[in-house]
């Protein structure tokens, strides 16, 4: 995927069979350390749940609105 493609916080579809690029994560729910994606925590410091550590965020969880079975999956740019 190019470089070019998107700032941080930008969602794309990709097939589930590509490997997820450098920079990007998949829109699963998953808690990160905000000290590893600095842009990334400061648009989406809000997105936490109970127990996550201070300073952590949670990826938007996109898969329940896509189709069971589909064969696509969303990833969110973290870092350049």
């Amino acid at each position: 995927m190019s470089p070019m493609v998107g700032g941080i916080g930008t969602v794309l579809c990709q097939l589930k069979s590509m490997p997820v690029p450098d920079g990007w994560l998949v829109c699963d729910g998953k808690c990160y350390d905000g000290m590893n994606f600095p842009t990334l925590y400061e648009l989406l410091k809000n997105n936490v749940a109970r127990g996550d550590p201070p300073g952590w965020f949670r990826v938007p969880d996109e898969r329940p609105f896509l189709p069971q079975g589909v064969l696509v999956t969303l990833i969110i740019r973290a870092a350049p």
